[in-house]
């Protein structure tokens, strides 16, 4: 995964040893993001 976001322009990524799930599992801080696909489109 870290690999495939530092392809598509992002800088600070580090692969996280267990993955999400284990950030999740030790308490640390995580933010929903909104997609792009649930924004208001203008007509």
């Amino acid at each position: 995964m870290a690999a495939k976001l530092k392809e598509k322009g992002f800088q600070r990524i580090r692969p996280l040893a267990g993955g999400f799930q284990a950030w999740v599992s030790a308490g640390f801080e995580v933010q929903e993001a909104t997609l792009a696909t649930d924004l208001p489109t203008s007509a």
